[in-house]
């Protein structure tokens, strides 16, 4: 969904880890690009997926803030000690990034969201 006065972009440069039985997969940044913007944006972004042992199959540092406008931000997706555990089985996960204007119009009560989808895909060795 578009957000008047806003162009955030999400760069993810890394969509797929192998297990390789050495432990967990390592983490990745993403970076939250602001510079097309006209206004800071708020985000936050939302783990909801689980791995096989039922636990959230990353979190994200910071999990939210702001970035100014024109700028770029960088987040750390640190993926679960239990990921590479138990599925045999090859797997995408996901999270959301939502974000919005961070600059409140005068007449404005809620300002329009966006959400961006990230990935990784976790494979697991035949």
């Amino acid at each position: 969904m578009p957000v008047p006065g806003v162009d955030l972009r999400v760069v993810q440069i890394i969509t797929q880890q192998t297990c390789t039985g050495q432990g967990p997969v390592l983490s990745f940044p993403i970076f939250l690009d602001n510079t097309r913007s006209e206004f800071d944006v708020s985000w936050n972004i939302d783990v909801q997926d689980r791995d096989s042992s039922q636990n959230l199959w990353a979190q994200a540092s910071p999990a939210a803030g702001v970035v100014r406008a024109g700028l770029v931000a960088q987040v750390e997706i640190v993926p679960g000690q239990t990921l590479c555990l138990g599925n045999a089985q090859t797997r995408a996960y996901y999270a959301n990034v939502s974000y919005q204007s961070a600059t409140q119009a005068p007449n404005q009560q809620q300002q329009p969201v966006g959400q961006i989808v990230i990935g990784d895909t976790i494979v697991r060795p035949q």
